[in-house]
């Protein structure tokens, strides 16, 4: 049973740091090592120093970027750059962007969540995690003994109940009201007040709660429970409803590089075999026709200047796939992974191999220049999809799903 709690959050004092915009960041596995130079650099007292701190010369175990982070912490909060909350509180927060030309918000609940064993309780996973990430953020739980940044799940909220006391909060004038970048505005509203929090808990307690982002986050910390004898049991969380009109799932496009000859050509001998081929004059005519054939399995195919569409020849083929999960042999990123690269569905993803991007005009330029030998373009997963296979029992592949855009790091944190 999903059990919500309030607590006293902590965030920038405004008084000092007028332009909340410098000083808060995406979250930490998004940031790419030239952003995290950029942010370093936007200003001294930028979250980034405490999320995803840089590695110094002479740095080992008692001298490192998690005590450092730990250090800025309990330096700011000393210094009145942080302040902390007198009430334990819940906050809503939204976000308003534009995509593909048109405008939308998503609406979500920050506030701790008991954390639950994966299969025993009502929290589910839906992707694969990776030992290093895991130890990473292990590392910065046990030096900071903070929450930095929310983990980001997904419920259903089907007769609107939450939403209504959403509602409410937001006629209030919000503590926190930004642009950040790429004309995105942040919102951010506290409440104290029981009576609405117990109503929010209540509604809160039936719910099933499906990992969007976080899953690296979410296991360090039911470890770090585990080494603590339980001393700790919550975890700072932003939860959306599935619902919401403003929750987006961008695709995720790979990018093959350091292939040998050979494993190219057997790429080209599968895509043959399953698929049907059809040239495409641009990239733009490309994307239209990738959304146009979603429902058929289809793939975007970039190699030496040229555009192909790629359309699944027969359904009967994804018997041939290993994969028992009948929701995960059916996504996209599966059948590449099987059908197309030649990989079990549980291989995993290398960077110095296979890389991803958002943008498939990025896609198109990193092959250009000669980065990497091709791209396949895919079309995004659907929430309903992250849903069934995360109640299934199943994980999809790494990089599956790109939630966008994702909550800031920075607005609020949780210390215990």
């Amino acid at each position: 049973m999903a059990k919500v709690i309030p607590f006293k959050g902590i965030y920038y004092n405004q008084e000092r740091i007028s332009d909340l915009s410098l000083v808060l960041t995406p979250p930490y596995d998004v940031i790419s090592g030239e952003e995290q130079k950029r942010l370093y650099q936007s200003h001294e007292y930028n979250f980034i120093r405490i999320i995803l701190g840089k590695e110094e010369s002479g740095d080992g175990q008692g001298k490192n970027n998690y005590i450092r982070a730990a250090s800025y912490l309990k330096d700011w909060l000393r210094e009145g750059l942080l302040l902390e909350d007198k009430s334990p509180s819940i906050y809503v927060y939204t976000q308003q962007f534009c995509l593909s030309g048109k405008h939308f918000e998503r609406t979500g609940l920050v506030a701790l969540l008991r954390l639950e064993e994966f299969g025993q309780g009502a929290v589910y996973p839906h992707e694969r995690t990776l030992p290093n990430p895991k130890r990473d953020r292990l590392k910065l739980l046990q030096t900071t003994r903070a929450n930095t940044e929310p983990i980001f799940l997904l419920y259903e909220d089907q007769d609107g109940k939450i939403r209504k006391e959403f509602a409410k909060i937001k006629r209030e004038i919000p503590m926190v009201d930004i642009e950040y970048t790429q004309g995105e505005k942040h919102r951010l509203w506290a409440s104290a007040d029981e009576l609405l929090i117990a109503r929010i808990q209540r509604e809160m307690e039936g719910k099933s709660l499906y990992i969007a982002d976080g899953h690296h986050r979410y296991e360090a910390s039911l470890r770090f429970r585990d080494n603590e004898k339980s001393l700790y049991e919550y975890i700072m969380a932003y939860m959306v409803d599935l619902d919401d009109e403003g929750l987006m799932i961008l695709p995720a496009h790979r990018l093959i590089r350091n292939f040998e000859r050979r494993e190219l050509e057997k790429i080209e001998e599968r895509i043959r075999e399953y698929f049907v081929i059809r040239q495409i004059p641009t990239l733009d005519k490309l994307l239209r026709e990738l959304k146009d054939w979603e429902s058929y399995h289809t793939f975007g195919w970039y190699q030496a200047e040229n555009f192909y569409l790629l359309l699944l020849k027969e359904e009967d083929f994804l018997d041939e796939i290993n994969d028992a999960n009948p929701y995960t042999r059916r996504l996209d990123v599966t059948i590449l992974h099987n059908l197309i690269l030649g990989m079990e569905s549980k291989a995993e993803e290398t960077e110095d191999k296979i890389n991803y991007t958002t943008s498939g005009q990025e896609a198109i330029e990193l092959v250009d220049r000669g980065d990497y030998q091709m791209a396949f373009l895919l079309n995004p997963a659907k929430v309903h999809q992250v849903k069934d296979v995360a109640l299934s029992g199943g994980v999809m592949p790494g990089k599956a799903t790109y939630f966008y855009p994702k909550p800031l790091s920075g607005l609020i944190i949780n210390k215990f």
